[in-house]
């Protein structure tokens, strides 16, 4: 129990920028192509807002991934681009630190 709340505490520290820089190096590692919609970026404020952080893609596959810290939520309009890449059969993850073990497998 004491283990599970000092994994929490570490995991919950973790900037959303670190956890996509990690991601990222284990989307390169496992050879997947991806887009990545960064916010600091000029043209984030221009993007449909509430759209996905990554479209993944390695062979007939693409998902749409959107990254949060531990405490993060997602917004509405997350959530209604969510429905609407489901709609269309995009397969759709919301992953944050804690989800590590999860991320790897459905990247493998």
């Amino acid at each position: 129990m004491l283990v599970d709340k000092a994994r929490q505490k570490l995991l919950g520290s973790e900037s959303e920028k670190d956890f996509a820089l990690k991601f990222e190096q284990l989307l390169k590692l496992k050879h997947w192509a991806f887009y990545h919609v960064y916010e600091q970026s000029s043209y984030a404020h221009r993007s449909t807002s509430g759209f996905p952080d990554y479209l993944i893609f390695r062979d007939k596959f693409m998902l749409a991934v959107e990254l949060k810290r531990e405490s993060g939520q997602l917004t509405a309009n997350q959530i209604a681009w969510k429905f609407v890449l489901e709609e269309a059969e995009v397969p759709y993850y919301c992953w944050r630190p804690s989800d590590w073990e999860e991320i790897e497998k459905v990247l493998e």
